[in-house]
């Protein structure tokens, strides 16, 4: 993943074993990044997070949500995709939605679990490690 500092941009990937990706897209310029061109492994990738979404007081201009890639070289990677990058915003994006969702529910009904045994989430956590 690029590092873009004349336009003040970077980009990084988390993986972990099983090969799920998060992909983080930041912003820093005032100035939207119109139809960037992202290396990036083939295949699709969902949004699961943007700063510029209007519930988080932003203005809602990222409207795709999945991006498949094409065989467009770019940043050292065989494929890319293009995408819109709002002026001072952090994107996510995810190659595996189905394994955050399941993470995330399964998350969920522990915390609720500990929470009607009178657990503090904290507390839950440290029990969880």
């Amino acid at each position: 993943a690029p590092n873009d500092a004349d336009r003040n941009f970077i980009s990084y990937i988390r993986k972990d074993k099983a090969g799920n990706q998060i992909v983080v897209l930041l912003n820093f310029s005032g100035v939207e990044l119109t139809n960037y061109t992202l290396g990036i492994e083939k295949g699709k990738y969902r949004l699961i997070f943007n700063t510029d979404s209007v519930k988080y007081g932003g203005s809602g201009t990222l409207k795709k949500r999945i991006f498949t890639t094409t065989k467009t070289p770019s940043h050292g990677k065989e494929y890319s995709i293009r995408i819109d990058v709002p002026k001072l915003t952090c994107v996510y994006l995810t190659n595996r939605l189905k394994y955050i969702r399941g993470f995330y529910h399964a998350e969920k009904k522990r915390m609720r679990r500990h929470a009607s045994r009178g657990r503090t989430r904290q507390s839950a956590f440290r029990a969880h490690q």
